[in-house]
């Protein structure tokens, strides 16, 4: 009795484990140890890997890729998603690395991220106005399609770092590589 007590405990926990995995594994995330990443910096972290050729026993087919995303810390003034300078700055290294010939084929999500500190309501408001302003400075100053790129605001609502739901590390632009743009 004792036994099946721990197994069924067990199983539990690792269906919990296994569950959390898969959702906090969405991206395959590259962390930037700087603020201003250069061209080639980004170009790397969104290039998607060669997929794995993988044969399992069971004859099930390998798990999908994960989609290739980097975080920007884009400043903005305060309460505003008026871009700054700085932000201008490595909007231009992340413009040139889009239009590069290792990227130019692919569409990108430009996700709006907030901590958790205001009205849940405004940050997801603010998070979208900051994502539509980095599209529309990408395809003004770029002369991008448009359809290579969207633009969303995720608020608070998915924090990179949830441990600290105000850290100034949930306050960024992530970048998200949905693969080959229509032909």
């Amino acid at each position: 009795m004792k036994n099946q007590w721990l197994i069924s405990l067990m199983a539990v926990a690792l269906s919990w484990s296994v569950g959390t995995a898969a959702q906090e594994s969405k991206y395959d995330l590259t962390s930037m140890d700087n603020d201003a990443p250069s061209r080639d910096d980004i170009i790397k972290a969104l290039t998607p890997k060669p997929p794995l050729v993988s044969r399992s026993l069971d004859g099930e087919p390998p798990p999908p890729m994960k989609l290739r995303a980097i975080p920007l810390r884009i400043q903005f003034e305060l309460d505003s998603y008026e871009l700054t300078d700085k932000a201008q700055e490595t909007l231009n290294n992340l413009g040139a690395a889009l239009m590069s010939d290792a990227l130019s084929t692919y569409r990108f999500r430009i996700e709006g991220h907030t901590d958790a500190s205001g009205q849940e309501a405004y940050n997801m408001d603010l998070s979208k106005r900051r994502a539509d302003g980095v599209r529309n400075y990408l395809i003004s100053i770029f002369e991008m399609e448009s359809e290579r790129l969207e633009s969303v605001g995720r608020g608070e609502g998915s924090l990179l770092n949830p441990d600290n739901p105000n850290s100034a590390e949930n306050r960024v632009v992530l970048i998200v590589n949905l693969g080959p743009g229509e032909g």
